[in-house]
């Protein structure tokens, strides 16, 4: 089994993707068909308690689930990577699936999976998750793996040498040997004191300088039931659950954890740009405003703002640079929102022999409509539609309910923060859409990147 970290965006990023791959029929020409603002109402039942070692935990009971799924979230991602050792929480992410005092070796990961237990995890900016899918014997083995790794995990020479070459392999592929993706350079464009600026995989240099007392000074900080969130969803029976958590978390010790601030993004005051030359079939680019945090009141009409701009074939962009002009094959918008930052993001491939110039006008033009002209009733009750119809298809199944109370948690405090999202959403007005595009989206506040195929 392969263990990947990805980029995490924030739930909002992944249901504004869901929503492009299947736009309802009524989504290919808003004007022919009248909308109307979808209403749904979350209210999952869930039994929230906190353990005297700080530990969050949420359990909400699925009968009908096939399988428990079973989620943690450390509040700990690239962020908190100390200086010079950037990668470390995501090099985490690969050493928690080595060794245990209990568990040896390769015997870890062939007991989990001869059970019939799906297991992966992830790194972002904010947090590292791992999660697992078992059935409903097997709660009371995974809980009892986790606790254990919780606070004893073997770190030794081996096991860092090996997870340091695996992420090195992990970053030539997605990277060195992935040279359309532009993820690390427009960090670097955006960010220039935030701790956002470097990449959750970390640099070359920086993974090979991580030592064992790194690991150990990390592990010690942040691995501890105080900064984490524990959440399992399906067909678990809430008493006997408790009782299983109470006997393998309830006698771990909480750590003392560090400062949580961090430096502030300086404030952009002119336009950046970044060109590329890499061997790759078509030219492309990438246009990014920096935005406010995730919980900022701003970000829900952010997100209906880029899905306008350009969340499917209906999208302006779309509109004007596939199909109207035909200089390029695709045009996306996104809002990525982060604890303590943000980024609105356009990007667009283009046809061969077109002109990166001629496709960046006309996207600077589409930006320049939606803050100076009016946006329409019909465009935005078609947003509304898509991420509620979204939110809703995420929560199919065990694993989508947990993700969604675990990310709202972990990011603010409460998952009945979730309950009121498709509200927030539907509340958005007009005035709103265009009170944000003339604050976020101006010339000078542009990032850049321009990416041409290597002569």
């Amino acid at each position: 089994m392969k263990i990947q970290a990805t980029i995490t965006k924030t739930l909002w990023i992944f249901l504004i993707a869901c929503c492009m791959m299947s736009l309802p029929a009524c989504a290919k020409n808003p004007k022919k068909k009248e909308m109307k603002t979808p209403t749904f109402k979350l209210d999952l039942k869930v039994e929230k308690y906190q353990m005297p070692n700080g530990l969050r935990v949420l359990l909400h009971a699925d009968p009908k689930a096939p399988l428990i799924n079973y989620q943690t979230w450390y509040r700990v991602g690239g962020k908190d990577d100390p200086k010079g050792q950037s990668g470390i929480a995501h090099l985490f992410e690969h050493l928690m699936f080595r060794e245990t005092k209990k568990r040896k070796g390769k015997d870890f990961l062939q007991d989990i999976q001869s059970r019939g237990i799906y297991l992966n995890a992830y790194t972002s900016h904010d947090h590292t998750v791992y999660y697992f899918n078992l059935p409903k014997k097997e709660l009371e083995y995974i809980a009892e793996l986790e606790a254990e790794r919780m606070v004893d995990l073997v770190l030794n020479e081996t096991n860092l040498k090996l997870e340091q070459d695996i992420v090195k392999e992990e970053r030539m592929m997605r990277y060195e040997n992935s040279p359309q993706n532009i993820y690390i350079d427009l960090f670097e464009t955006i960010f220039k004191t935030s701790n956002y600026r470097s990449p959750v995989i970390g640099y070359k240099k920086d993974i090979n300088a991580i030592s064992i007392k790194n690991c150990l000074d990390f592990y010690n900080t942040f691995y501890s039931p105080n900064n984490a969130v524990l959440v399992i969803a399906g067909p678990i029976h809430i008493e006997k659950t408790k009782k299983i958590l109470e006997k393998y978390y309830g006698h771990l010790k909480p750590a003392k954890l560090p400062d949580r601030s961090y430096p502030e993004e300086v404030k952009q005051t002119k336009a950046r740009a970044k060109d590329l030359h890499r061997p790759v079939q078509t030219a492309s680019f990438t246009l990014a405003y920096p935005l406010p945090k995730a919980s900022s009141k701003e970000s829900y009409a952010l997100e209906l703002l880029s899905f306008i701009l350009g969340g499917g074939e209906s999208s302006r962009l779309y509109r004007s640079l596939v199909e109207k002009n035909a200089v390029a094959v695709s045009a996306h918008a996104s809002s990525y929102f982060l604890e303590t930052e943000g980024i609105f993001y356009i990007s667009s491939d283009l046809h061969p022999q077109k002109s990166i110039k001629t496709a960046e006008n006309l996207a600077l033009k589409e930006i320049q409509k939606i803050i100076s002209e009016p946006i329409t009733q019909e465009e935005l009750d078609l947003a509304k539609t898509n991420i509620v119809k979204a939110h809703v298809d995420s929560l199919k199944t065990a694993e989508g309910k947990a993700s969604l109370l675990a990310y709202h948690e972990t990011v603010f405090y409460d998952y009945a923060h979730s309950f009121q999202e498709v509200d927030r959403y539907n509340n958005v007005q007009l005035a709103d859409l265009k009170k944000v595009a003339q604050v976020y989206l101006k010339p000078y506040q542009q990032n850049l990147i321009r990416l041409y195929p290597k002569k």
